[in-house]
């Protein structure tokens, strides 16, 4: 439901969608551990190849969670089950609560969109 690196070492609001039919999901979190350049989406494509091809080594770590089974109030609220989905993705990341938003269009991200 994120599927993106956008938001500067912050775990964006899933949207709803992939959740909306009650299956479990397998979350995924990818991190790009860094000492000089963050990978993470901010700008345009030519700013963010420069920053990869800049930096001597980028590795990625791979963190694959447990299967996320829903319960019955979660197949019963969408926002619920992607809340609690994000909330274990950002405990497997240590992501302080400030890390995490709690709104998809956040005025960060739209300036992000709009550049």
């Amino acid at each position: 439901p994120e599927g993106t690196t956008k938001a500067d070492r912050t775990l964006m609001q899933f949207r709803t969608g992939a959740f909306a039919s009650g299956e479990a999901v397998q979350p995924i979190c990818l991190r790009y551990p860094h000492h000089a350049v963050d990978l993470s989406w901010l700008g345009g494509l030519g700013a963010q190849f420069f920053r990869i091809l800049t930096q001597w080594r980028n590795q990625v770590e791979i963190i694959i969670l447990p299967v996320y089974r829903p319960s019955s109030a979660e197949k019963e609220d969408q926002r619920l089950y992607a809340a609690n989905v994000q909330a274990a993705m950002a405990g497997a990341l240590a992501l302080p609560p400030e890390r995490v938003s709690t709104t998809v269009n956040n005025s960060r991200l739209r300036r992000w969109l709009q550049a």
